[in-house]
């Protein structure tokens, strides 16, 4: 190679190192990639267009009068407060949801391409829609990712986003209205197995204790897709049910009926309810109804902000600016309401105090992806559910999953 040639070699080089950095300034790795495989890849490197009003459609649960004397309106108004200091151009349009109602409305909304920009998720699961829903690991700076203690960076990559804004985090927990006297450890569903004078209160129409129980026994995600379940999750099912039977057989369960277990726990003595909701958790603790608290070691339910895209597409820039406000309520909103709910926030500044143990340390209850979905709530769930209120026993329960 002449000489000639090797300084024109290197000035196409310089020319080129020039222009990636250029285009990385303005464009993400993930919405080149998508860009190259006809995704709908949306640029998280979008501006706010300070010239342009945006309308952010806000879906949330009565979630904030349960532990304040105001109402969801005033916690929104602070909110808008502080987005409009930095973005005096971005408005809120609010739906509430009811609990009953509020996961049907959604699926209707996915299936007409219409959800709303912003969803407060209170359920166990982040991703809920993978055509609609947008990822927003491409939102947080590294020096922000140290902040979110629960969330394993380096497993996120192209094929494993996280798909909402960390907001509140709860370790959960049964609650206890007497002092026990064993001890609930490590080995914690053998402890549980040891007890004697004590009355269970299990409230199985909650999915998330049999999340709880899959998670004490190894289970992570739960991702399958069809009907089958694969021979890990067969096992853990059929270890659960054969440890809930054995206490059946000590005749430890108080009374199942939802009409009784608030008033048996109130009244009887040496109760354990489980599992229990941040509501519940907040109400009982706060009328000193809580003697013990048992907690499941290490396991934690994460509540996130979820962002949408609609089929209509408002732009990269909307998208941003509803990125924008699930920042500042996961960032600055979340460690507050965390307080008065008596739980942790998902999100701790660096250098803050009594942070949460690190990532590696908490384990996140199994999430059940899309794929899974049916899987899950057609076959397995009918299956625990007829389990407790029908008295299956343990092999008409494995062979109905089979």
């Amino acid at each position: 190679m002449t000489k000639r040639s090797l300084v024109i070699l290197f000035i196409i080089f310089i020319i080129l190192g020039s222009l990636a950095g250029i285009f990385k300034h303005y464009y993400s790795f993930n919405y080149i990639f998508d860009s190259l495989y006809n995704k709908s890849g949306i640029n998280p490197k979008a501006t706010i267009n300070p010239d342009q009003t945006y309308e952010l459609e806000i879906w949330y649960y009565p979630f904030y009068r349960m532990v304040s004397e105001k109402e969801e309106e005033d916690y929104f108004q602070e909110v808008l407060n502080t987005v409009q200091a930095s973005y005096p151009n971005i408005r809120f349009k609010l739906k509430e949801l009811t609990f009953l109602k509020g996961k049907m409305r959604l699926q209707e909304a996915f299936d007409n391409g219409n959800p709303p920009d912003i969803y407060f998720n209170f359920s166990n699961d982040s991703l809920l829609n993978r055509r609609w829903q947008v990822a927003v690991e491409d939102y947080i700076t590294k020096e922000e990712r140290s902040d979110y203690s629960l969330i394993k960076w380096n497993q996120i990559n192209n094929n494993n986003h996280l798909w909402g804004w960390p907001f509140l985090m709860q370790n959960q927990v049964w609650l206890v209205n007497n002092d026990l006297e064993e001890q609930i450890g490590e080995n914690f569903l053998q402890d549980i197995n040891n007890l004697s004078n004590e009355c269970l209160l299990f409230n199985y129409n909650d999915d998330i204790l049999l999340r709880q129980l899959l998670s004490l026994h190894g289970v992570k995600d739960i991702t399958g897709d069809g009907e089958e379940l694969n021979k890990e999750l067969r096992a853990a099912l059929k270890s659960i049910f054969t440890w809930i039977d054995n206490l059946r057989k000590k005749d430890i369960f108080a009374s199942m009926s939802d009409n009784r277990m608030l008033k048996d726990f109130i009244e009887e003595d040496n109760v354990i309810i489980g599992p229990v909701n941040i509501w519940l958790q907040s109400v009982l603790q706060k009328r000193n109804l809580v003697k013990t608290a048992i907690y499941l070691p290490r396991r934690v339910q994460l509540f996130t902000i979820n962002v949408f895209r609609q089929e209509e597409y408002k732009g990269d820039d909307h998208v941003r600016a509803a990125m924008e406000v699930a920042k500042i309520i996961s960032q600055q909103f979340s460690q507050p309401l965390a307080e008065q709910f008596g739980i942790e926030s998902a999100y701790h500044e660096s250098g803050e105090e009594n942070q949460t143990n690190p990532s590696e340390s908490l384990i996140q209850l199994p999430e059940i992806y899309p794929s899974a979905s049916e899987l899950w709530y057609t076959k397995i769930i009918p299956v625990w559910l007829d389990f407790w209120e029908n008295d299956l026993s343990v092999e008409e329960a494995v062979a109905r999953l089979e």
